[in-house]
């Protein structure tokens, strides 16, 4: 059975013998309550289908990616003083890296956009999935932009670092954390 904390919003698996206890979150210490009753995953989940899912498109993404380079734009400039070309990158990879794994899939401008990276199984990306991505999203720049530009033509909206590191762009509101979760669990219904 996986919970969502409600501190940190990471999912935890609290397997089906926790059930009504309360446990502490593995990511942040915080302490959650184990529903009561297991609930299985979603008919769309167990087919894999994903169909209830609205992926975020090429258009929202990139508003998202212009509000984090505004983010990191004065480190960005700091760091190219002190280690040229290399600086500014090494504040891109970090800033994402870290963000996409630590933070529910969200960077700043994910977050202002509503929008959020998750795996393919719509579970949270680990932080090597993170930093895998923001290696790959490098290739997709370096090839004039063809990686990016190709989750304007994928029905699922996944680009050439999607595809690479197994992860999708879907919006927060339209999905929950995680495939086996309900709305019971989120305590709403």
């Amino acid at each position: 059975m996986f919970v969502e904390c409600p501190h940190c919003r990471k999912v935890v698996d609290a397997g089906v013998e926790l059930a009504g206890r309360a446990i502490f979150c593995t990511h942040c210490g915080g302490q959650m309550q184990v529903p009561h009753a297991a609930h299985p995953p979603t008919a769309a989940h167990v087919d894999g289908s994903h169909q209830h899912i609205r992926y975020a498109g090429f258009w929202i993404r990139f508003v998202a990616a212009l509000v984090d380079a505004l983010v990191t734009a004065i480190p960005a400039f700091v760091m190219a003083f002190m280690i040229p070309v290399l600086g500014p990158v090494a504040v891109y990879l970090l800033y994402k890296g870290f963000c996409i794994g630590n933070w529910n899939g969200q960077t700043v401008g994910k977050r202002v956009c509503g929008i959020k990276v998750v795996d393919q199984s719509l579970r949270p990306c680990t932080v090597g999935q993170g930093f895998g991505r923001t290696g790959a999203e490098l290739l997709s720049g370096m090839i004039l932009y063809v990686g990016y530009i190709m989750a304007a033509f994928d029905s699922r909206k996944l680009a050439l670092h999607d595809r690479i590191a197994s992860t999708l762009h879907i919006y927060c509101d339209e999905t929950p954390s995680h495939p086996a979760e309900t709305p019971q669990m989120r305590g709403g219904i």
